[in-house]
């Protein structure tokens, strides 16, 4: 069962089109004081994400964490989040390439 989540704005994102057609969404850590980015998302299950919502169209989707970007002697610099199988289900075009890094400043 999916829990319930913090939800956070996308529009405390930067918003970042690559030519390659990704958007990627960025921010620093220390801006979201209180907010935690890594919820348990399934009760049965020990994936950790958030909920993004879009003010503009009402939509929210739910985000995993990905991947870990390590920095210099494997310190943890940032952290990559994608849309879960719902999400992509429920929103299609968000396979074309979205993702959201959020740097552990």
């Amino acid at each position: 069962m999916k829990l319930p989540l913090q939800t956070v704005d996308i529009n405390r994102f930067t918003r970042y089109n690559k030519a390659d057609g990704e958007v990627v969404y960025i921010a620093e850590m220390s801006d979201f004081i209180g907010f935690n980015f890594f919820q348990q998302l399934y009760d049965d299950a020990i994936d950790t994400g958030f909920s993004i919502l879009n003010p503009k169209t009402g939509n929210s989707i739910v985000v995993f964490l990905s991947d870990v970007i390590r920095g210099p002697e494997d310190q943890e610099d940032g952290y990559i989040f994608k849309p879960t199988y719902e999400s992509l289900a429920k929103f299609p075009k968000l396979s074309v390439g979205f993702k959201v890094t959020v740097f552990n400043d």
